[in-house]
């Protein structure tokens, strides 16, 4: 609801408190954590209430980029604006993202809604200097490939699939749609590693 950018101030603006102490405000978001778990935790168990027992939940898992200014912005760094027409590839700064959503049946046409249920910010290591300690390097490209997006987005596959275990919805079937990035060898071919029945 905000006008203009998407900030604290903006939001302060939204509800008429520019003229009070901000500070509060600045203090909560930079030293208070929500937890993301229990949040889209609560919005999946919600979802599957209105699912039948045998129903399964279908899920999409996708990255994406959102885009930052500030170059202090932990996690932020300049990637491939994915909007950048093929001849011509731009980049831009901000942070890479991991989101699955839930497809919610609206009516019965086969139309979905599809409302987001895991969400994981996917930061790559930063890199080292060229002149670096060879053990620095070896330990970027270690740190590099356990966060590698195929590898984070088995991991929070595996996490939903637990989710859903703990919380009674171990007899309800995990259907994921996935595109072309996440199918190699780290995902589908590991498949046999997660839980059973994570995929339908």
């Amino acid at each position: 609801m905000c006008l203009g950018r998407h900030t604290i101030t903006g939001l302060l603006r939204n509800q008429n408190r520019t003229q009070q102490d901000w500070t509060a405000d600045y203090r909560f978001y930079s030293e208070d954590h929500f937890d993301e778990d229990r949040v889209f935790g609560q919005i999946r168990a919600q979802i599957e209430q209105d699912f039948p027992a045998g129903d399964p939940l279908v899920v999409a898992m996708d990255d994406s980029l959102l885009r930052k200014t500030g170059p202090r912005i932990f996690g932020s760094r300049f990637q491939r604006d994915p909007l950048s027409p093929p001849f011509q590839v731009n980049f831009v700064r901000g942070l890479r993202v991991l989101q699955i959503s839930a497809a919610v049946p609206l009516g019965s046409q086969g139309a979905a809604r599809m409302i987001p249920v895991d969400f994981q910010h996917a930061a790559l290591p930063a890199k080292p200097r060229k002149d670096a300690a060879p053990e620095r390097w070896a330990a970027y490209r270690e740190q590099r490939a356990k966060r590698n997006i195929n590898v984070a987005g088995r991991n929070r596959l595996t996490h939903l699939r637990q989710q859903m275990d703990q919380s009674g919805s171990s007899h309800r079937p995990l259907i994921v749609t996935l595109d072309g990035r996440f199918t190699p060898m780290r995902v589908v071919k590991r498949v046999v590693q997660i839980p059973p029945g994570i995929f339908g």
